[in-house]
């Protein structure tokens, strides 16, 4: 789960889901090889108004088995919501059409009403650069190998007066998912 501000000021969810090709459970089709997956995501605001959310499936066809294997491989699904700020429990769900396993995980979101914050940013993405500088972004947020590389592109607004250009300075570090440093 993202949290992003449109050209508008207004703060705008996005929700990505990344299933390794590896998970899903596969069938065999006279056009070669085929799977699915069923997505849930709900937002429920605490003050108990209107639910908001998504729920869909995406299939996958393939040609060969050795992708089903391939660990490069992910079914990876974006979805964007403008929801109005506030604190919202966010609930998320994956079922496999083959096997009808499924997984799920919630959380709790805090989306502040941004139209009144001076400086922030409107956008920060995870990602790779590579020899050229080029930046990727990496949805899955996984690096090993290439940790060496690791990049973070953002998109930052000022709205105090006074004169242009200026300069901030970004302070930060990088943690694990533990705390540590």
């Amino acid at each position: 789960v993202v949290v992003s501000m449109d050209s508008t000021a207004r703060a705008t969810v996005g929700v990505t889901f990344t299933v390794p090709y590896s998970e899903l459970n596969w069938t065999r089709t006279s056009a070669g090889y085929g799977a699915g997956a069923g997505f849930s995501i709900v937002f429920e605001p605490d003050s108990r108004g209107r639910l908001y959310g998504d729920s869909f499936e995406r299939r996958v066809l393939i040609e060969r088995y050795e992708q089903t294997r391939s660990p490069r491989n992910n079914l990876l699904v974006t979805r964007k919501f403008d929801l109005p700020p506030g604190r919202y429990k966010v609930r998320l769900r994956v079922r496999d059409l083959g096997s009808d396993l499924e997984s799920e995980a919630s959380d709790r979101l805090t989306l502040q009403d941004l139209a009144r914050v001076p400086v922030g940013f409107a956008d920060l993405q995870l990602g790779v650069l590579d020899s050229t500088g080029a930046f990727t972004v990496m949805p899955t947020r996984r690096f090993g190998l290439n940790a060496e590389d690791f990049g973070v592109r953002v998109v930052a607004f000022d709205r105090r007066p006074g004169e242009w250009p200026r300069q901030l300075q970004l302070h930060y570090r990088v943690v694990d998912e533990t705390g540590t440093v």
